[in-house]
């Protein structure tokens, strides 16, 4: 369930309550206590998803070519400088 770890105050004292999760507790975006909580961090939840190694998706990935995009610079054409990644001043 979609919400936010962080501090909860007492709205009639505005004192810090106590955390659940040490300093923080979870509060669900439905929960009316919500209003009084300082978020430290979104909480959310993955579902149907599958991980993968990325560095074995690499290396059976498709080798990707360079596509010239129209205006743009010719990727053929590239000098030493744009292939190392640095560009000239303005």
């Amino acid at each position: 369930m979609p919400g936010v770890a962080g501090i909860v105050y007492d709205p009639r004292t505005l004192q810090p309550l106590p955390g659940e999760l040490g300093d923080l507790t979870f509060v669900s975006y439905s929960d009316p206590r919500l209003r009084w909580t300082l978020a430290a961090r979104s909480l959310i939840s993955l579902h149907g998803c599958t991980t993968v190694d990325l560095e074995e998706l690499a290396a059976t990935a498709a080798p990707q070519t360079a596509v010239r995009r129209p205006g743009g610079p010719d990727p053929d054409r590239r000098t030493a400088h744009d292939r190392a990644g640095l560009r000239a001043s303005p």
